[in-house]
């Protein structure tokens, strides 16, 4: 089940850019991959929540990047609602299109 969730190194940076919603696993301060109980998730310091992949794409997406996969390349593709940050890009993996996000959000 652990493929249902985002590597560490995107959590640490939705961390950084302000995610704070809800997540069914998080990372303890020792490195470790745990599940939680929803009402004992805003007791716990020191850890990083880790969402699963939708609620990461829902969370660019309340943001301006939605991201989907791309339908005529094997691959995700960027699509930005104001289309202020230019064109959409593709790209072949979903953790590109995250990185790619970041970087516009």
């Amino acid at each position: 089940m652990n493929h249902l969730f985002v590597p560490y190194e995107i959590a640490k940076q939705l961390k950084d850019k302000g995610f704070n919603e809800v997540c069914l696993s998080l990372i303890t301060p020792n490195g470790s991959l745990e599940t939680t109980d929803l009402e004992e998730w805003e007791k716990l310091k020191g850890t990083i929540d880790v969402p699963l992949y939708q609620q990461v794409v829902d969370w660019f997406n309340k943001r301006g990047c939605v991201i989907r996969p791309d339908e005529d390349a094997n691959g995700y593709e960027i699509r930005l609602k104001s289309w202020k940050y230019g064109e959409y890009n593709h790209h072949p993996t979903i953790e590109k299109a995250f990185e790619k996000a970041f970087e516009l959000i």
